[in-house]
């Protein structure tokens, strides 16, 4: 009962908070509902020696060639949030990812349109800013502080380097990074889109992540409904071109990750599982 007990008052300030800012964890289902995030941001493209591209276009790309995207949520909906959700004026917090595809293979079907298919690096060092491993394409984190520049609108920071908005982006902790599950890729001229569904491949918070409908078909651990890289990017911009998305997923904590939820401020979802699952 005691127990019990601590997880309600846990769970009534978490809650209470919402109203004040609450921090962008707290709002995570961790009951197995579903958990969607739209996120906006900003992209650039490195040639296979990681070096950047330059006045280039979306048909322009070639075999080889790296698409780096940083992102920040600025909505999420949930049990915890419910449509139309929760905006990122509202909590505190940030969470943020980055991602790193790199073109396997480029098809054209006509003049306008065509078909990149992506892989991650098979080998240490591949990506260009050096926060992934072999075979992951994206990494997601969670911080406590909002100090990240991308935002809606997205101007970002204007001083010459991108690695520190991209350190700005991973400087969280570790929620999880991703490989690839089934990825399509299409390109026109003016955008290049993303759509399916990445698989875990390092798991810091030992979720058990319950599989999603994966838009290209079957189901994953994460679907990603439409990355959207269009539009260059504002001239107070480092980066080349915008991007958005949303994404989807369902996640139930492994036993023992109580104290790690909690500090990375899933009170709200944690507290929750907990009351629904105390014996009657």
């Amino acid at each position: 009962m005691r127990f019990v007990s601590v997880v309600s008052v846990l769970l009534s300030v978490a809650l209470g908070t919402l109203a004040h800012g609450a921090y962008v964890g707290s709002l995570i289902d961790y009951r197995g509902g579903s958990n969607t995030l739209y996120a906006t941001g900003l992209a650039a493209v490195y040639d296979s020696e990681k070096k950047p591209k330059l006045n280039y276009e979306w048909d322009d790309l070639n075999v080889g060639d790296i698409v780096v995207v940083i992102l920040k949520a600025t909505k999420i909906e949930s049990d915890l949030a419910p449509a139309p959700g929760i905006t990122d004026d509202v909590y505190t917090g940030e969470w943020t990812k980055y991602l790193a595809l790199q073109i396997q293979s480029k098809e054209t079907y006509g003049t306008g349109f065509g078909k990149y298919t992506f892989t991650g690096g098979s080998s240490p060092g591949w990506d260009p800013f050096e926060k992934l491993m072999a075979g992951e394409v994206m990494g997601i984190w969670l911080d406590e502080q909002k100090d990240f520049a991308v935002n809606a609108p997205i101007y970002g920071t204007k001083n010459g380097s991108r690695w520190d908005e991209v350190d700005g982006a991973t400087d969280g902790a570790l929620f999880a990074t991703f490989g690839l599950g089934a990825v399509d890729g299409y390109y026109t001229p003016f955008t290049l889109t993303l759509l399916g569904g990445v698989t875990v491949v390092r798991n810091p918070l030992n979720l058990q992540w319950v599989k999603v409908s994966n838009p290209l078909g079957g189901t994953t651990d994460l679907a990603i409904a439409g990355l959207v890289l269009s539009g260059k990017a504002v001239n107070e911009s480092d980066w080349d071109y915008f991007a958005s998305n949303s994404e989807r997923f369902r996640v139930t904590p492994e036993p023992g990750t109580m104290t790690a939820l909690l500090a990375m401020g899933g009170a709200a979802g944690l507290g929750l599982a907990l009351r629904r699952k105390k014996p009657s």
